[in-house]
């Protein structure tokens, strides 16, 4: 695993289902500009949300199994709970109560040649994020960058995979530190914060979602995101 994060090679059928997914990632017609408030919530939103949670609860799972370690201690070091986490893949009715911190927020990129400081301006700037993992469902527009160690900047929408149906899983701050407390004497490739950017790739407006588990103790981190 590199420092592109976890490679979505390894994410199967429990991906993102196109059935769920409109033509430009998760339909706004469901979001309320609370972001992902109960209240604001379609029963489709509610469904990409536990598809995307689940993601990344899996993947959890599997980097734990990857570096033989207890799952428990991961999620204990990365500020999660880890009895919450398993009820939220057994029990079909939890309502990620527990994970009330963990964002799913929605961008929108106009891509308009015409606004100021579009030629000098990234939809997104370089950063990582903050918490444990984020997964980033594929747009139909291109844009999304991801830094690799080894291959340099991967173009997301470019890697053969299908908007809409395939995500992008990476690794952020807080799982690194935990990786590298719990297994750095392990001898293999520890675990990076994934850097990342949405470039100005194509003339088309750009939506796409993301969602990241966060602990109860993140602080949030401006994204110099544009729109």
């Amino acid at each position: 695993m590199g420092s592109s994060g976890i490679n979505a090679e390894y994410m199967g059928s429990s991906g993102i289902n196109a059935e769920y997914m409109g033509s430009s990632g998760i339909n706004a017609e469901y979001m309320g500009s609370s972001g992902i408030n109960a209240e604001y919530r379609g029963e489709q939103t509610n469904r990409v949300l536990d598809i995307l949670h689940g993601v990344l609860a899996e993947s959890l799972l599997a980097i734990a199994g990857f570096y033989k370690l207890d799952p428990g201690e991961l999620h204990r070091h990365c500020g999660l709970d880890f009895g919450a986490m398993q009820k939220t893949l057994s029990d079909p009715t939890d309502d990620h109560g527990a994970f009330f911190l963990s964002p799913l927020d929605l961008f929108y990129y106009s891509n308009d040649s015409g606004t100021p400081g579009y030629s000098t301006t990234e939809n997104c700037a370089l950063h990582t994020d903050p918490g444990c993992l984020t997964i980033i469902p594929l747009s139909d527009v291109p844009g999304l960058m991801v830094l690799d160690s080894k291959r340099g900047w991967l173009e997301a929408e470019k890697a053969g995979l299908a908007p809409n149906k395939h995500a992008v899983v990476i690794s952020n701050h807080r799982l690194m530190h935990a990786v590298k407390h719990l297994a750095g004497d392990s001898g293999l490739p520890l675990i990076q914060e994934t850097l990342h950017r949405v470039a100005k790739e194509d003339d088309r407006p750009r939506l796409s979602a993301c969602y990241e588990i966060r602990s109860q103790s993140e602080i949030p981190v401006l994204r110099g995101c544009s729109s």
